[in-house]
């Protein structure tokens, strides 16, 4: 998901000689691929619930591997709207 994120924001560069998508498009593409990542990073954090809260983890390893699991999950819908903000028209002023 975070791949198709990343091909959305490569097509909105122009290209000379081809066929360039619009800003607006490239913004869609992304807010949808963002979207997209938020639902299955929400299922991703359900299991996760109850891989480690439900057994809550007795060793230092298992609660650093559990915490790096939900920092990873978490982090990629929310670098994904951070990526698609930029896509935004910039205000002028």
């Amino acid at each position: 998901m975070f791949a198709a994120l990343n091909a959305g924001v490569v097509m909105a560069t122009p290209v000379s000689g081809g066929r360039n998508m619009t800003r607006s498009g490239a913004l869609k593409l992304a807010l949808g691929a963002a979207g997209a990542l938020t639902v299955v990073a929400a299922a991703a954090l359900v299991a996760w619930w109850q891989v480690f809260v439900d057994d809550f983890p007795d060793s230092d390893l298992r609660f650093i591997e559990g915490l790096g699991i939900a920092t990873g999950i978490v982090v990629q819908p929310v670098v994904s709207f951070i990526v698609a903000a930029g896509l935004r028209k910039p205000k002028s002023g």
